[in-house]
């Protein structure tokens, strides 16, 4: 109890100085007389029942005096603003600059930190000074964004701004905001450390830490006990074994935990506990697993470390693939080192399981790759088969020989001529060639040439017009190498050597494993063109726990290419980037091997740890408690007064019961949800207000409410329409009719809605309100069609859809008042640019004045919206340019105004106007 009282301060002390007056208020309870007892007439009948007794202030109750007395403290108490654990820190007047690691090593003892940050906040607000806030994950660029003070609506989502990113921490990014620091007066530093130092070099963290301190007054905040998580980084493929290795800084004494892989759908698939040498910052685990079971995994990830460094994803490069293997001796006739399938098996065996068996077998099981030693022609048969195989899908890798050299076969990516070029006979000017440059478009771009490989025969291809783009690798002279040629959904590839020693080097190198590795990643990338380096939009991607946040807020695309590597950052965090049919992995360990605890006894500054403690207010607890023992009081008096039997009557017991269960209802969440519908349906009614379904999905609500904050913002700025911040709607709980247009992005795991939702959302739609059902998943569901009718959400949409009274839809045509009603438009973009846009079919309909109560699309409109309270785009558009977000605004601005302003465009007065305006 000392405990609790001795950790309770008061923003208001000098309102204790009424407790004096306590002793006065007990004096003046005392002598108030009580109320007159009013007695009907006649007069006989009050004289007999007038009673000879002399009643004064002094008779109250001693308790009742007490009661009354605890009323008047709790009152004063509670306007003295008791706060138990309260940060105090130094008064000041200058403004506040709280500087937050919010990289993949923050996650861990995140909720610390996050009580710190808040009392902090808390703080500098009732001090009224200026607070600025930076993080140090790093954008990837040099140009920072400008320092500016929070706002109110600023702090309020302060945890959603400041929540941890899957990428690097780089203090660096503080030197370029060092100007602006020292043109403020009495600035003060709170830096709030994740204890990690990765890419800042150590003295220059304490140079940089310096330079604050001698600006102002620096405050770095640490874990008490530091638990620094532990990375995994690039597994290790040798064989059907698995090579994990997982790193920890040197001081760190967190020496152990448990591996696990996981599936797709999160089932855990195998578990290996490990435990560090003593010494070592490097533990390898090694997992055996079977084909069909290695290739489930899709994450591995540390158990409870609640951090995106301790999350490893796999993408098909990752995946062990099988191949057939065909040769002529595939029996093994001589020596096996004379073998074309010996060699093979060697090159092929640390990247794939080997099927050997017959051609004709092998088109009829289930493999994507055959690899095709030295043949003579196929058989028409067998093929037409391959033909049908490789056009499917199939990956078909060939090579020369003396018997392809003598054949007319059909089945290569160009043609050939008949023999084969010797660069090594008796009869030869030549000499053996060496290998020239890769081809820049090719799957061979970023491989490392061998200098010393060289090639003694070859088969030629005839010249044509496309022999130079079927190239992929070719020698010093220019004569191709290896060609290769789209067939149907599949490749026909062809190296035009043995894949033995005898006709050159190359078997024998280590790049031809790397090429034939290269080769294998065709078949993950589907019909994307997989030749040139790309930039991949994000798809799904980590913060800084761990967790797939469902979200793309700030982020743009990641380029891909050889001399572009791009570590996660802010605006490139780990995760999947690309497309539901090619999903590249973006990975911490990728880039993160050795990183260490920063020593803060060589950085100068105040040093404090976190609290998990929170302030907590006492106020609304006191003068709830000082209300509730006034009503006791009202009941006690009149009990009194009257003469009852206050503890024994049952007439004044059920009346305070009644009075304990109308205080407990009226501070029921009950009754604050019933205010703030009261409060919610006058926000409602008094303005114009767009208004968005929640889901369930807190980032995907988030989105809906900065997507329609952004375009009630572009709405006040570029037309009349005095749009108001948007609501949030429970499609359960709230009522619909009072919006006239409803954005309602569709999530595979959107609840069941019940019978009464549905009859309300149909008598919406019915008076007059249109809803945009948006499934968001035009880029990433390709693979099901060009309208995604096959994706989750669509199939989600589908079951909702299928209980409304929806009327027939189409796509908007040419001419539609939707492409006119404010900006002239035909497309219809938002995050993505090539979705349709379904409407309904209003011609001929007389009611709502022929405007469509149902749209759907599927581009993602709110995230293309969506800004910050400054106006800053919160999400990337793809495949992006500000002209796709101004068209995707003018398609929002067309909407409301549709839905408003009815069908009034499509009157013939607006048409020469229209045509002037589109210079016809």
């Amino acid at each position: 109890m000392l405990g609790f009282l001795s950790g309770i301060s008061f923003l208001n002390p000098w309102i204790l100085t009424s407790l004096v007056t306590l002793p006065v208020i007990w004096w003046l309870i005392r002598l108030t007389p009580p109320s007159p007892k009013i007695v009907r007439f006649p007069a006989i009948q009050f004289l007999l029942n007038l009673t000879n007794q002399q009643e004064s202030s002094a008779s109250i109750p001693w308790w009742l005096l007490l009661l009354r007395l605890s009323v008047a403290t709790l009152i004063i108490l509670g306007i003295a603003s008791p706060v138990y654990n309260l940060l105090t820190t130094a008064k000041g007047e200058g403004p506040v600059i709280l500087i937050v690691d919010n990289g993949w090593a923050s996650g861990p003892n995140w909720k610390s930190r996050t009580n710190t940050l808040k009392t902090l906040v808390e703080e500098f607000s009732r001090q009224q000074r200026l607070l600025y806030t930076l993080t140090t994950t790093s954008s990837g660029t040099e140009k920072q964004p400008p320092l500016l003070p929070l706002t109110l609506a600023d702090i309020s989502r302060l945890d959603f701004a400041l929540r941890p990113r899957a990428g690097e921490t780089n203090r660096k990014i503080l030197r370029a905001h060092l100007p602006e620091f020292r043109k403020m007066t009495n600035v003060e530093f709170f830096w709030l450390s994740d204890g990690i130092l990765t890419k800042d070099d150590p003295s220059q963290l304490k140079e940089l830490m310096t330079s604050l301190s001698t600006i102002g007054p620096l405050t770095i905040y640490k874990d008490e006990t530091p638990h620094p998580p532990h990375v995994i980084g690039s597994p290790e493929i040798n064989g059907g074994r698995i090579s994990l290795p997982i790193f920890k800084p040197q001081t760190s004494f967190n020496n152990k935990g448990t591996l696990v892989a996981r599936s797709e759908a999160g089932k855990i698939i195998a578990r290996k506990p490990y435990v560090f040498e003593i010494g070592k910052t490097e533990q390898k685990i090694q997992l055996d697993l079977p084909l069909h079971i290695r290739n489930e995994i899709a994450q591995f990830e540390i158990l409870n470390s609640n951090s995106a460094g301790s999350i490893f994803l796999l993408d098909n490069r990752w995946k062990r693939k099988t191949i057939g293997l065909v040769a002529n001796d595939i029996k093994g006739q001589g020596q096996s080192l004379l073998s074309e399938a010996h060699y093979l098996e060697k090159a092929l065996f640390p990247y794939y399981d080997i099927r050997k068996d017959g051609l004709e077998e092998l088109l009829i099981k289930d493999i994507s790759l055959i690899a095709l030693g030295d043949a003579t022609a196929l058989s028409s048969n067998i093929s037409t088969k391959l033909t049908k195989w490789v056009n499917n899908g199939g990956i078909l890798i060939r090579f020369a020989g003396p018997k392809l050299a003598n054949s007319a076969s059909t089945m290569t990516p160009v043609q050939l001529r008949a023999g084969n070029r010797n660069l090594d006979g008796t009869m030869s000017w030549a000499e053996p060639a060496k290998l020239g440059a890769m081809a820049e478009d090719s799957p061979f771009a970023k491989l490392k040439i061998d200098p010393t490989i060289q090639v003694l025969k070859q088969v030629l291809a005839n010249p044509s017009p496309d022999l130079r783009e079927k190239t992929w690798a070719k020698l010093e002279d220019g004569t191709p190498l290896v060609t290769a040629a789209k067939t149907g959904d599949g490749w026909v590839i062809l190296f035009h050597t043995t894949a033995t020693p005898n006709w050159s080097d190359l078997a024998l190198s280590g790049l031809f494993v790397e090429m034939l590795r290269e080769i294998g990643q065709l078949g993950s990338l589907s019909n994307s063109e997989p030749l040139s380096a790309v930039e991949l939009p994000p798809l799904n991607l980590l913060d800084g726990f761990g967790h797939f946040e469902g979200s793309l807020l700030n982020l743009i695309s990641l380029p891909t290419s050889a001399d572009q590597q791009t570590p996660p950052n802010a605006d490139h965090p780990a995760g999947y980037y690309g497309s539901t049919d090619y999903k590249f992995a973006h990975n911490i360990g990728t880039y993160i091997q050795a990183y260490e605890e920063i020593d803060f006894t060589e950085i100068g500054g105040v040093l404090k740890t976190y609290s998990n403690s929170q302030e907590q207010h006492l106020r609304p607890a006191l003068l709830t408690l000082a209300f509730c023992l006034i009503v006791l009081d009202m009941f006690i008096a009149f009990a009194i007064q009257n003469g009852i039997g206050f503890w024994r009557n049952p007439t004044s017991n059920t009346a305070l019961l009644f009075a304990f269960g109308s205080i407990a209802a009226l501070f029921s969440p009950n009754w604050v949800q019933a205010e703030e519908d009261i409060s919610r349906l006058l926000d409602a009614t008094l303005d114009t207000r767009l208004a968005y379904i929640l889901t369930g999905d807190p980032l995907v609500d988030q989105m809906s409410e900065a997507g329609l904050y952004g375009l009630s913002k572009q709405l006040r700025r570029r037309t009349a329409i005095e749009a108001e911040n948007p609501l949030p709607i429970d499609i359960e709980n709230h009522t619909l009719l009072f919006f006239p247009m409803i954005y309602w992005p569709i999530t595979f795991s959107f609840p069941t809605i019940s019978d009464l939702a549905i009859i309300k959302i149909n008598r919406y739609l019915k008076s007059g309100g249109t809803i945009l059902f948006d499934t968001r998943d035009q880029y990433s569901s390709t693979i099901f069609g060009s309208n995604a009718s096959g994706s989750p959400e669509s199939g989600r949409l589908r079951q909702i859809l299928s209980r409304l009274n929806i009327p027939n839809l189409s796509v908007v045509p040419n001419n539609h008042v939707l492409t006119k009603s404010f900006y002239l438009m035909q497309s219809f973009p938002g995050r993505y640019r090539d979705g349709e846009l379904w409407i309904e079919n209003t011609q001929g309909a007389y009611g709502n004045d022929g405007v469509a109560s149902v749209l759907i699309g599927s581009n993602d409109w709110a995230a293309a919206w969506a800004t910050d309270r400054k106006g800053h785009p919160l999400a990337a558009v793809f495949p992006g340019g500000a002209r796709q977000r101004e068209l995707a605004t003018r398609f929002g601005i067309n909407l409301v105004m549709y839905t408003l302003a009815g069908n009034y465009k499509a009157d013939q007065v607006h048409i020469p106007a229209i045509l002037e305006r589109l210079g016809q």
